[in-house]
């Protein structure tokens, strides 16, 4: 006789095709500890995850989103929907508000109505990039138009419900089943058509495998931690240093690569201390080599998501 699984918790991952909604799926499918649901605009998500119930709402679709989500009811709502740095800085301001703070606005008010734990991704950008790396109890002082979309949300979140968490990133990169590019991506496509790069070598941030942010998402979301907490590499590159460590681990050709000439600016250090995840959540973030050897293992097929949990 089949029995019915016991789960967890009920878990609803907003914007669930983005990279971090993939390598979180990859993890709590795995355990089997929750009941998922999925809100995605891409329909493909629903069948590489055996996810619970799947709904075809973008981030952008407040009513639908709200009205299912009053209805299912979920412990926890995981939002990575959101434009990064650079599609940020493509939009129009009343755009990006939308994307970055709307939609968190939106699941904010559900979360309080339906009194769940809110967990959103924020940036090492509310900072000013004067005295980095951060930690999570430093003064935000944002001075791009992306920090201070990201501090806004932080704000509603925070005066918005009860349960929340915050966890701050610095430029996410990681595997994508549907092939969204990322940094290494890029790096890679670059070295093996010999097309020359180069890459700023001033500011300095701590890149976030989104494997290593979705085990943060997940120690959170089963402990119901709460407040802000930093995921990011153990140590500060800059886009030129991590697309020589980048060559360095796929044994290609550094030379193609060159720093800028560009003069260091103020506000350039950025990048997060990660002490109280560590000490708090139990989870040590690697380096950033260490992460891209990752990276490299899984891309090739060599080793199962099952091994790094």
């Amino acid at each position: 006789m089949a029995t019915t699984p016991q789960y967890n918790k009920t878990i609803a991952i907003i914007g669930s095709s983005s990279r971090t909604a993939e390598a979180l799926l990859r993890f709590i499918t795995l355990e089997q500890r929750y009941k998922i649901y999925s809100f995605s605009s891409d329909v493909t998500i629903n069948d590489r995850f055996p996810i619970t119930e799947f709904f075809n709402y973008g981030s952008l679709q407040p009513k639908e989103t709200r009205e299912a989500l009053i209805y299912l009811k979920p412990d926890v709502i995981i939002n990575t929907a959101g434009l990064n740095l650079k599609q940020t800085n493509a939009s129009d301001k009343k755009s990006a508000w939308n994307h970055n703070v709307g939609v968190v606005e939106n699941l904010v008010k559900v979360a309080r109505i339906i009194d769940a734990h809110f967990i959103m991704i924020s940036t090492d950008r509310v900072f000013d990039g004067v005295k980095g790396p951060y930690s999570e109890t430093d003064k935000p002082l944002p001075v791009s138009n992306f920090g201070k979309n990201k501090l806004a949300a932080e704000n509603f979140a925070i005066s918005g419900a009860d349960k929340i968490s915050i966890i701050r990133v610095s430029e996410i990169y990681g595997l994508s089943s549907i092939n969204k590019p990322d940094f290494v991506n890029e790096i890679l496509e670059s070295i093996l058509i010999e097309k020359p790069i180069v890459l700023d070598n001033n500011t300095k941030y701590t890149p976030t495998n989104a494997l290593d942010l979705a085990l943060v998402i997940n120690k959170i979301a089963g402990k119901g931690k709460l407040g802000i907490y930093n995921a990011g590499s153990s140590d500060l590159v800059t886009d030129y240093t991590a697309a020589k460590t980048i060559a360095k681990v796929y044994n290609l050709d550094e030379n193609i690569i060159s720093c800028s000439d560009e003069k260091k600016t103020k506000g350039t250090n950025y990048g997060l201390i990660t002490l109280k995840t560590e000490t708090d959540l139990g989870v040590k973030m690697p380096s950033y080599e260490s992460s891209i050897v990752t990276y490299k293992t899984l891309s090739m097929g060599n080793k199962p998501i099952k091994l790094l949990i």
